[in-house]
């Protein structure tokens, strides 16, 4: 298992080069844009959470050459099934779970 350091950025958009230098000075290994938010409100929750990744592009910077899109679109969907088969190993099964909390329905 790969371990690493993960900074949130604001997204959902490419970093420029010079965020990139920054957080890498910082030791910073992953770099996304979507797991901040929900990490914070989790901890506020007291709900447990554990964030999970794949590498699916290189940063601006760090490679030589900036890497096609289609590269990273391909990565991408070879994420899809990596993620659906970690979910199905250690999420519980498929006894429905109650609404934590209240529930509020509109309409009929």
């Amino acid at each position: 298992m790969a371990q690493g350091t993960y900074g949130h950025v604001d997204g959902p958009r490419f970093n420029s080069r010079s965020e990139i230098r920054a957080l890498a000075a910082t030791e910073v290994t992953a770099v996304n844009p979507t797991a901040g938010p929900e990490v914070v409100l989790a901890g506020e929750a007291k709900l447990p959470m554990a964030l999970v990744g794949s590498v699916t592009d290189h940063a601006n910077g760090v490679a030589d050459k900036p890497e096609p899109v289609e590269a990273l679109l391909e990565r991408m969907a070879a994420s899809k099934q990596l993620f659906a088969d970690l979910a199905t190993r250690a999420l519980p099964g498929p006894e429905p779970v109650g609404a934590v909390g209240t529930v509020y329905r509109f309409g009929s």
